[in-house]
């Protein structure tokens, strides 16, 4: 029963989410200053039972339009490494600086392990009021669903998520995928910050609200 009511309530916020269309998002928090394009042909996922828990809604943003700086406070525990206060700067869609408080070498090594693993493949939020997941886990499926006090967001570096593109399939071909700014890369690395944000859309007609803020969508 409780599933079923986080998700009717999840489908509410996404169908919202669909409506703002190609928005710019910008995420503001502490060591956050963060702009990216959600991207034409696009729509939200996320809350759909495959990947349980899964409280987060997501999309894959076009690559090329990332702009700014994110850091990423909660640990990453990948192939027997702890990786701790991540700080990605992008510019013009790519990652050019890279520093972590641990593990930094390790991270240097994933941003290079292949073209596209420098560029953005998922933004996602996760609101507070679904996920009871309130420590590190050590665990991506569950670290990247963490809700805590102040909710969480994440973004991964790599691969982009195919089941976002809004039309058929079989049309997400290579050329579109180019043309759309879905990433390609063998990297898929989520990156959670837990602290205090606002993400705030300008819709293409002009409109902006607050997407989000003290860990709560706002739609």
């Amino acid at each position: 029963a409780t599933w079923a009511r986080v998700a009717r309530q999840a489908e509410g916020i996404r169908t919202k989410l669909d409506e703002l269309g190609d928005a710019t998002l910008h995420v503001e928090a502490d060591g956050t200053d963060l702009r990216l394009r959600v991207g034409r042909m696009r729509r939200w996922a996320g809350v759909t039972g495959r990947n349980i828990p899964s409280f987060e809604l997501y999309v894959s943003p076009d690559w090329r339009s990332v702009e700014g700086v994110y850091t990423a406070d909660l640990p990453s525990f990948r192939s027997g490494n702890i990786v701790q206060g991540v700080r990605l700067e992008f510019r013009q869609g790519r990652v050019v600086r890279l520093d972590a408080e641990q593990g930094e070498g390790f991270a240097t090594g994933q941003l290079n392990s292949d073209p596209g693993a420098a560029m953005l493949g998922e933004f996602a939020v996760v609101d507070r009021r679904f996920s009871r997941i309130t420590r590190f886990m050590a665990n991506t499926l569950y670290d990247e669903n963490h809700g805590g006090p102040h909710g969480s967001m994440h973004v991964a570096l790599g691969q982009s998520y195919a089941n976002t593109f809004s039309g058929p399939s079989d049309e997400l071909t290579a050329d579109a995928r180019r043309e759309l700014g879905f990433n390609s890369s063998s990297l898929h690395w989520d990156l959670v910050a837990t602290t205090p944000r606002r993400v705030t859309a300008a819709a293409p007609g002009g409109k902006r609200v607050v997407v989000y803020e003290d860990g709560e969508f706002r739609l």
